[in-house]
């Protein structure tokens, strides 16, 4: 599936998030542009921070899913990043490496979940290994007023200061080294209101 900001025309690079900076106890590693911020937590969760506001604007949460599985940063870029931040010299961070992909191992037994994007892009995979269930997977999106599915299977979220497209899900299976597409869409489980929004979604194959 493929969350598109579409404010936002960056490229992508994933950093570690300091123990010095950590903007909110589960955050792992994050990803800036011009107009936002996000932050992917330690159980592969998502969440956008726009200019101004404390608390995300959107949120995607695997549930269900092992709470801290393995993380390994994928394809190292040539740049690096820094962070100056206060006065305390000791928590100024001079070269901070880039990623291009996050791979979330396991996430779900079985199941790879993978974050990486391109141009305003984020995209992330669950890579189901052979006798795995896919039915297991299932993604709160947090802070949404409206999730509308469109006839092409995409789903759109809104909320009062973000809109995010997540385009429909592409499936494939290996099999004798040939791919075989399988046809995926979104499958809406539940859709709560509140003070906080949430709407839970599976992905649906065959």
């Amino acid at each position: 599936p493929t969350a598109e900001l579409l404010s936002a025309k960056q490229p992508i690079a994933f950093q570690p998030v300091s123990d010095s900076a950590r903007p909110t106890p589960a955050a792992a590693y994050k990803a800036a542009g011009v107009d936002h911020t996000i932050l992917l937590s330690s159980a592969g969760g998502l969440d956008l921070y726009l200019p101004g506001f404390g608390s995300p604007a959107l949120q995607i949460a695997m549930l269900g899913g092992r709470p801290n599985p393995a993380i390994a940063a994928e394809e190292p870029l040539s740049g690096t990043a820094f962070e100056y931040i206060g006065n305390d010299r000791s928590k100024w961070r001079a070269v901070i490496p880039l990623y291009a992909r996050l791979r979330y191992r396991d996430v779900y037994p079985g199941i790879d979940l993978i974050y990486h994007g391109n141009q305003g892009q984020y995209e992330f995979d669950f890579v189901v290994q052979p006798g795995s269930d896919p039915g297991n997977i299932r993604m709160a999106l947090r802070g949404a007023a409206g999730v509308q599915k469109t006839d092409a299977g995409d789903l759109f979220l809104s909320s009062a200061s973000a809109s995010i497209s997540m385009s429909r899900p592409i499936a494939y299976q290996a099999v004798a080294g040939q791919r075989r597409n399988v046809n995926a869409t979104y499958e809406v489980l539940s859709t709560s209101l509140g003070t906080q929004s949430t709407t839970v979604v599976s992905i649906k194959l065959g």
